[in-house]
């Protein structure tokens, strides 16, 4: 019964898994461009353990037909490109997302936390496409923009979107529909789903920070160039 058990938590481990992927488990960084487009799916240290972690930079023109999935304390950086795909961070992992277009969703489990400061993400802005963001076992997702909000609510820095959720009862979830602006001027009008309950029982969350706006920043820098001028 024992090594049934087994064999069953590692099925359902591999399961996870893209059947075709490109495995980097080197502990190196890897720069995906437009010079090597990947026709497969790209699985950063996994069932490979690295101190410090494998790396992917994922830069302007990068072309990934598959799945991104970050596991055992591998990073990544994403400023552009296109992922047709989903992107996972699992297992200590983190990553922050720039700029870009992820056509499915983003998933962040296992005590991994991702940043979202820019980028694209679902088949179509406000499109319910297989959960576009799902957090769950103690996962983290940061959200950086301004006039964020859920059903017409407005959000203040710092807030947890969880406090703001309607429980989905099918598949024990809690969920809504978040609206704002993106750090890097993108819309951003995305669903969500937090998972805390049951077999994902944790404190995933996710949270936004408000940030000024272009503008704002540029006439605060030159107001403190102004005082300095003043005090010299």
């Amino acid at each position: 019964m024992k090594k049934i058990s087994i064999v069953l938590v590692l099925f359902i481990f591999l399961s996870q898994a893209p059947l075709n992927a490109l495995h980097v488990g080197d502990g190196a960084t890897h720069v995906f461009d437009a010079s090597n487009p990947i026709n497969d799916s790209v699985l950063a240290d996994f069932f490979v353990a690295n101190l410090p972690g494998t790396h992917l930079d994922i830069l302007d023109d990068a072309f990934i037909d598959g799945d991104v999935q970050l596991h055992n304390f591998s990073t990544a950086d994403m400023t552009g490109g296109h992922i047709t795909g989903v992107f996972d961070t699992f297992d200590n992992s983190s990553a922050n997302i720039h700029g870009g277009f992820i056509f499915r969703q983003i998933q962040v489990a296992h005590d991994s936390q991702l940043n979202i400061w820019g980028g694209s993400i679902g088949a179509a802005h406000g499109a319910h496409f297989n959960f576009n963001i799902t957090t769950r076992n103690n996962g983290r997702i940061d959200i950086y923009g301004t006039d964020f909000s859920i059903n017409g609510q407005n959000l203040s820095d710092g807030e947890d979107l969880l406090s703001h959720s309607v429980f989905n009862f099918p598949n024990n979830s809690f969920t809504g529909q978040l609206e704002g602006t993106l750090a890097d001027g993108s819309s951003f009008d995305n669903e969500y789903f937090i998972f805390n309950l049951d077999n994902y029982a944790g404190t995933a969350n996710i949270y936004v920070h408000i940030i000024p706006e272009p503008v704002t920043s540029s006439l605060l820098i030159l107001g403190g160039i102004s005082v300095l001028r003043r005090r010299k």
